[in-house]
């Protein structure tokens, strides 16, 4: 799959959040994240194979992260729903919960723009998991959208 001159649209913008519209090729680059921005690329097209188009993308996506690392760029990478979700992080390497443990203070990230109850339930253990391992605490809730968000609340003083 080329994507020689194939350039993705840009449907959206909100906040920290760029969403790109998904085409039938690859893509041969993704826009420069900046620190805490985060790139929704999809969703799948609806013509293909869901888990082909997913897997297509993900390897190059993974792959631009991986080159970018060694540049001191660091992008967690992970697929939600129809969407590939690359969002750029302050330190490396990046590890499953990056985009949790580097989130600021009162800063809200959009997990799922369409979310499952599993999924909902899954962000629901995480912050359980951020507080008893990690001693840090989150608050997730959903939109009137529907989206789930996920924000870091400031630590309790005693």
């Amino acid at each position: 799959m080329s994507g020689a001159g194939y350039s993705p649209q840009v449907i959206a913008r909100k906040g920290n959040d760029i969403f790109l519209k998904a085409g039938p090729h690859c893509r041969p680059s993704y826009p420069d994240l900046e620190v805490g921005e985060t790139e929704w690329y999809g969703p799948h097209p609806l013509n293909g194979s869901e888990s082909e188009w997913i897997e297509t993308h993900l390897v190059e996506t993974t792959q631009h992260a991986k080159v970018a690392s060694r540049k001191g760029v660091h992008l967690h990478v992970q697929v939600v729903g129809g969407y590939i979700r690359t969002r750029r992080v302050t330190n490396g390497p990046v590890r499953k919960l990056s985009d949790w443990d580097q989130l600021p203070v009162s800063t809200p990230m959009l997990l799922n723009p369409a979310p499952s109850s599993d999924d909902i339930e899954q962000a629901l253990n995480r912050t359980k998991y951020m507080w008893h391992n990690r001693y840090v605490r989150f608050h997730t809730s959903t939109d009137s959208a529907g989206a789930l968000w996920v924000e870091r609340l400031p630590r309790q003083t005693q």
